[in-house]
Formats: structure tokens, sequence, C-alpha cells
């Protein structure tokens, strides 16, 4: 299995790490020990992600000639455990159909399609084919969605020979197909965008499919054209997760859900939508979370649905510093339903397996003031103590200066992650920036949780109620960390 992570080199001496140094570079791009890269070139969208015969698959968009967007490719890896990756020849290449862009992938245990058989369990995937010739050429139905399978566990893929399975019925943003079987109709079901709503189709056998209803008109944030829908269940609740671009929160590409029903053909929002329909509810609230979905199946242990985001955002995808691999995806996450105010709500949080990779370091004497290692990705988990003076907040810092901070108003509710000058920010004009989130602080202990693995910082309130992913790209890595009106609880490291 291969695994990015770098090797702990120093050895801790109280709160000390004697660290290799790096080299000194404008901007320092690190391989991730946790997260998950390709092996070279541009990635974006994680795709077609299905756990299958003891192994999660993930797919995702690749263009595997340059470090900027080209001509889709679906790129493979697959793991057992959601840590360590084993990279896979590219699964699907574009045709004179068009290029592959995203989609979704389940296993079809009864062989509804008839692609394999009882005792040879066909993988299918659902994509996009976008023809970018006939866009050019005027088109505006260059967008239409295809099909393959695989009989062999993922390891090679077959064009279904009468693509596309769904024409195009006249949109010109027709994308994104995430499919899933609807247990209580006995039917696959189909979410893809529509513009800027999402449009349900169904079907008994993955090949034929037939339009239900849409969704999202009048509902959520309009900013933009919506992407990468999801449709998953979470306890008693269905819940619909769509990207859009542009549009969010905090300038470019964001992803929000909405909490409700859905009947097998029609998706009704929860009433807290229906009483204030243009509110859009973020999964996160940091500038680079996009695109993300869950896995179809997942091992029968686990409850609730596993997600997986690209790190990053298209006001400056292409132009973030890059050595010979561009792009990162979020620390899988689960996601879980909980109440805020009367009004439902999805968190999101790492799943375990995250922190069973990573092992636990003294804590120091000085919890306020901490050398931290300078390899590996490091998690630190706090509490909030107004009591301590001042409002809370962490700086983490090098010694050029460079910074990312944190700061907490309790009262307000107000976040802000700031990087502004966190080291290379001046490849784009909204990089530099304070992304802000509102959280309700409901008085008593509140908890933060940050993770910083390669360019990534991740940050999770009060067990994931609020979410916020930034990327940074210091010249020399983050090495201290000051804080303020803040506890250190805990400290790990990947080893």
């Amino acid at each position: 299995m291969m695994r990015y992570c770098r090797a702990l080199t120093g050895l801790l001496v109280g709160s000390l790490f004697m660290a290799v140094t790096h080299a000194e570079t404008a901007a320092e791009v690190v391989r991730p020990a946790l997260h998950f890269t390709p092996p070279s070139h541009w990635m974006n969208d994680p795709n077609g992600m299905v756990y299958y015969q003891g192994e999660y698959h993930l797919f995702y968009q690749h263009y595997p000639d340059d470090l900027v967007w080209g001509p889709m490719h679906w790129g493979h890896a697959v793991s057992s455990d959601l840590i360590e990756w084993q990279h896979l020849p590219i699964a699907l290449y574009p045709d004179e159909k068009g290029m592959i862009f995203s989609g979704s992938a389940v296993v079809d245990a009864q062989n509804t399609s008839g692609l394999g058989s009882v005792d040879n369990t066909p993988l299918v995937a659902l994509f996009t084919y976008h023809d970018e010739a006939a866009k050019q050429g005027g088109s505006t139905t260059f967008q239409s969605q295809g099909l393959a399978y695989s009989v062999d566990s993922g390891r090679s893929w077959t064009k279904y020979g009468n693509n596309p399975v769904l024409p195009n019925p006249g949109l010109l943003d027709f994308r994104d197909p995430k499919i899933s079987w609807h247990a209580p109709t006995q039917r696959w079901v189909m979410v893809v965008t529509q513009g800027d709503e999402l449009g349900f189709y169904s079907s008994a056998n993955l090949l034929q499919w037939r339009h239900e209803s849409n969704f999202g008109k009048g509902f959520g944030a309009h900013g933009g054209v919506w992407e990468c829908p999801d449709l998953i269940t979470i306890g008693d609740h269905d819940v619909l997760i769509v990207s859009l671009v542009p549009g969010g929160p905090n300038s470019g590409s964001a992803t929000q859900y909405f909490v409700g029903d859905f009947d097998g053909a029609t998706f009704t929002p929860a009433e807290q939508h229906r009483e204030n329909p243009s509110q859009a509810l973020w999964l996160d609230w940091g500038p680079d979370n996009y695109a993300g979905v869950t896995f179809a199946q997942t091992e029968q242990h686990r409850t609730l649905p596993v997600f997986l985001g690209w790190a990053s955002n298209w006001d400056y995808a292409t132009k973030v510093p890059a050595t010979d691999w561009r792009s990162m995806l979020t620390l899988p996450r689960e996601l879980f339903i909980f109440t805020d105010a009367g009004q439902w709500r999805v968190g999101t949080r790492p799943v375990l397996e995250v922190d069973a990779a990573m092992q636990t370091l003294a804590l120091p004497t000085d919890r306020q003031n901490l050398v931290m290692p300078t390899e590996g990705a490091i998690k630190i988990s706090f509490t909030l103590n107004s009591k301590l003076g001042g409002a809370p907040h962490f700086v983490m810092s090098n010694d050029r200066n460079q910074r990312v901070e944190f700061r907490i108003d309790m009262a307000s509710g107000d976040i802000i992650l700031d990087r502004r000058h966190s080291g290379s920010v001046d490849f784009s004009d909204t990089f530099a920036s304070q992304a802000r989130a509102t959280h309700r602080f409901t008085g008593g202990a509140s908890e933060l949780v940050v993770y910083y693995d390669g360019n990534l910082i991740e940050v999770f309130v009060d067990g994931g109620r609020s979410s916020m992913s930034a990327l940074v790209f210091p010249s020399k890595r983050f090495n201290r960390l000051h804080t303020q009106a803040m506890t250190i609880e805990r400290i790990l490291t990947s080893g």
C-alpha cells in the first residue's frame, strides 16, 4: 500500500522538537501524510466512491498530462482504511463522445443491469460525457450521462455500448450523476445537476432512466451553477448535498445542503427550508472544501455516510503553488444530523481511522506557546476558556512572520480564519482572505480541533457542528503555536 507520509525526524525534549530544516522556497508545497493526493499532475472532484469486498474505491477528476485542468479522466485508487491509498491505473479515458466528467459508482448486487451475473457482481459507474468539440461548435446539449461497468472488482472498466444512457434533454449544464438504491421503491435513483437546480430520475436496471421531478428553484444559494449533488440518508432524514460556483459564503465555490424527505420520486424540504427558502446552509464554511460527495456503500459497521471533498476553490485552483502534483482531498469525514435552536443541521467530523493513524505526544508545560513538529500531520485539541482572559484565538506561525490566525467571538458566534499573511498569497486576488463562519455557542464548554497536514488546515468546532477548511502556502512550515483563552488538551502527530 502506498502512503504519502513523512517520518518525524526530531526528538521530543520537553515541548521542543529538533527538526530538519526544509528547503527555503517561495511557497512550500508538502505532500500531506493523511490526505489523498494524485500521484502526479492535476486532480479535482472525487468521483465514483464505493466500498466493495474490503476496498474503498476512490475515483477522481484527473488530467495526467499537466498541472492545470484539461481533458478529464477518472483516476483511481483503493484503500482498506481510508488513510493508506494504493494508486491504480486510470479507470476511464476520454473518447469520441467526450471527456469523462464527474459521476458515481454502485455495487449492482442483484445484477439488475445484466452486465454481470449473480456470481460475478458488477460495479456500475455513471458519469457525464462532456463533448467540448460540440460545445465549441455551438451545441447547447454537449453534456450527457454515460455508463461503464467492471466485473473484476474495479480493476478494469468497459464502457456501455449504447451510451449515453441518459441523453441531454436540452440543458446547457447537465452533469454529475449520483446514483443510489432506493429500498422502499426497489429501484435506482439518480440525482443530476440541471443548471442551478437538480433533476431526479429513476431506473429498474441502471440502463433506462425516467425523469421524476426537479428541486431547487427558490431554495438555497443560487450564485452560480449547481454541481456534484448527493442524496443520502442520515437517521430518519434525507439530505441533499450540492456544490455551487460561484456563490460560496467566502467567495468562489462551496457546498450547501438541504434536509428533508425523499419518497423515491420527489424531495420535500423540511419545514425550516420552506419557512426560509433562501437561507443557505453550508457543509463547511472555509474557502477550500468543494464538490464533496459520499461513498455509495461502506462497511456494515458504519451507520453514517463517509464524505470526501476537494480541498480547493475554483477562484484559484489552477494558480496555487504546485510542484509535480496539484490538489488534495479533505480528510475523510462522517456526516451526522443534530439540532440547533430547533433546526436540523448537518455536521462533519473526521472518521475514527484518522486519529488511529496518529500517535499521542506529551503535552508541553507551557500550553499557550508550543513548538510544533515540522513533519507529518498534526492534530491539536483545545477547550475554549474565557477565564484565561480575552477572546479565544490561536496563531500558527514560522520564523518568517508568516502566520494564519483563528479568532472567535463567542458572544456573536463569529469565527474568522485569517490567512492574509500565511505566505504565498499573491497568485490570486481572492486568496489573501479572512474566511468567516457563524456558530451558535451555547454558553457551556466548547471544544476546537485543528488538523494541519501538508498545505491544508481543517478546523472543527464543537465536535464538527461547524467546520472550516483552508489552504496555506508558507515558505517554511508553521512550527509555532500561540493561543489565548484556549487550553491545549491533546496533541497527536503522524509517525
